[in-house]
């Protein structure tokens, strides 16, 4: 994940003098779900210029694919023969010699890489975030059928194309010793980050406060008297016919009195307490 971004990174500062923002998500499974490692990218088709911290666009769509392609390439081994060379790298290479001729092999190979084309809908780019971002790796409608100890299900075989160019779709069957496995294999482990930051989005810091969304006290919409805003407390009476702020046994308004947190790394609470002092109303955090 890190190589790809740097990838995008050092292209973009040395094409346009631009820092962008990247989204990457690190998928590990294809169609038919077998361990297939790779990145999906969600990159601002502009940044902020190195020199004046100004917001620039990308005019035009050019990219030279073949330079992005033996860039990745040249980047992703030298990391490889790096962590070798420190023994960090998980491998069952008897020695130098063996981990280079595998190298080798790997420079016949095509090393691909896909870009679409820029997006200038806002909904469009949040459809794409939320179709390749901590989706699973098999959605049920996928599954066509489940009988005996054999589950079935349909993939796109991106080798072959229709009249239409377009990925002919397939079922494979596999008995369920061999398809939970398949499943269970991208799971990933807990708290292990699949969406990661590069660029300008690694850091709010770095990003120009002038190009950062902030709410203002007024809709863009005008809300007329008799109409409540859409808050949490009248979107529940409205689903559930009950006012969740109502106990139910002496029909009072509840009063928040504390919030407790459980972290997760280590074994403590955060209490986020009410305390009143005359008619100021203030929250104090204490830790257990």
């Amino acid at each position: 994940m890190r190589t790809s971004a740097d990838t995008i990174k050092e292209w973009m500062k040395y094409k346009h003098n631009l820092k962008p923002g990247i989204i990457s998500v690190l998928h590990t499974f294809g169609e038919t779900k077998e361990y297939h490692v790779h990145t999906h990218m969600i990159v601002s088709w502009g940044g902020l210029d190195i020199k004046t911290k100004k917001m620039k666009q990308i005019k035009g769509e050019y990219v030279n694919y073949d330079f992005l392609k033996n860039k990745f390439r040249r980047k992703f081994e030298k990391e490889l023969t790096a962590m070798f060379n420190k023994g960090t790298l998980e491998h069952h290479f008897s020695d130098s010699i063996k981990f280079q001729q595998f190298l080798n092999k790997l420079n016949k190979k095509k090393w691909n890489i896909h870009l679409e084309k820029p997006m200038d809908i806002p909904t469009q780019v949040v459809r794409y975030i939320g179709r390749y971002s901590k989706r699973a790796c098999l959605s049920e409608y996928k599954i066509t059928s489940m009988e005996g100890e054999n589950i079935k299900f349909r993939y796109k075989d991106n080798k072959t194309k229709d009249v239409n160019k377009k990925p002919i779709e397939r079922e494979l069957e596999l008995n369920y010793r061999d398809f939970f496995p398949r499943l269970l294999q991208h799971v990933p482990l807990p708290y292990f980050r699949l969406v990661r930051y590069y660029a300008t989005y690694s850091n709010r810091i770095s990003i120009p406060q002038e190009y950062i969304y902030k709410e203002t006290e007024q809709s863009e919409t005008e809300i007329s008297e008799n109409e409540a805003p859409e808050n949490w407390e009248n979107l529940q009476i409205k689903k559930t016919g009950q006012n969740p702020l109502i106990c139910s046994y002496c029909q009072k308004r509840k009063i928040y009195m504390y919030t407790k947190l459980k972290s997760r790394y280590q074994n403590k609470a955060t209490i986020f307490r009410r305390e009143i002092e005359g008619e100021n109303v203030f929250r104090k955090q204490n830790a257990a």
